[in-house]
């Protein structure tokens, strides 16, 4: 967490949630189907701060271990997305999903 708090420079807000496998079918839960899940040892991380120019900016440790493209930006208010197996469409389809609900998102 703390590697996340040192690349921004300030946090304004840090989660961190368990991993897990599911057993019987990707997306079970989703859908209010039955889940046979099991924990794993590994966490997912994130850390955010609100910025002034509406522009939201994700960074991929892995991926940035891997050597590989690890950092997405994005206007807050035109979350299109890349395509190509882009890891930021994840959070720029949340971002439009949320906006389509009427929901505003900021940088």
């Amino acid at each position: 967490m703390e590697e996340l708090r040192s690349i921004s420079g300030r946090c304004d807000l840090a989660v961190s949630a368990p991993g897990r496998l599911d057993f019987l079918n990707t997306h079970q839960d989703y859908k209010g189907l039955p889940v046979v899940s099991v924990g794993v040892n590994l966490r997912m991380y994130m850390a955010g701060s609100i910025r002034a120019d509406e522009r939201i900016r994700i960074i991929s440790l892995n991926l940035r271990d891997e050597g590989v493209e690890y950092v997405d930006e994005f206007p807050s208010d035109k979350p299109e997305l890349r395509g190509h197996r882009w890891f930021g469409d994840y959070f720029r389809a949340i971002v439009k999903a949320l906006r389509s609900r009427g929901i505003e998102v900021r940088g």
